[in-house]
């Protein structure tokens, strides 16, 4: 088996892929999706950013309060916050790359819906 189809079968080398954005074994290169591109990809390059009027299913009439009420239902931490840090107009949120990975594509284009980006520091809105 080569390197590929080992990374493809082990969840730990898929997790290394998806953070390196390219792994490389022996002879086989596999290059996987940056999550930076995946919502740009889902969010159909911002055509879909804060479109919360397409958001089926309204957790809440605010878009920001139901982001926050998705990713809690998706990934609860009783007693902890959602916002982790804010600088001058935007917050990030308390979600892990490897919980941002685990999200679905429809998971993700609703939350672009709401605001919510991708950055280099993980998922994050302006306030």
């Amino acid at each position: 088996m080569k390197g590929c189809e080992l990374a493809l079968l082990a969840g730990s080398l898929v997790h290394i892929v998806l953070r390196a954005g390219l792994i490389i074994q022996g002879e086989c290169q596999m290059q996987d999706v940056d999550q930076h591109e995946r919502w740009e990809r889902v969010g159909d390059d911002c055509r879909e950013y804060h479109e919360f009027d397409r958001v089926e299913n309204k957790r809440s009439e605010r878009p920001d309060l139901h982001a926050f009420l998705l990713l809690d239902e998706l990934f609860p931490n009783p007693g902890g916050d959602l916002v982790a840090c804010a600088e001058h107009d935007e917050i990030w949120l308390d979600v892990s790359d490897e919980q941002a990975a685990s999200l679905t594509d429809e998971q993700i284009l609703e939350l672009t819906r709401c605001g919510v980006r991708y950055d280099e520091h993980g998922l994050c809105m302006f306030v």
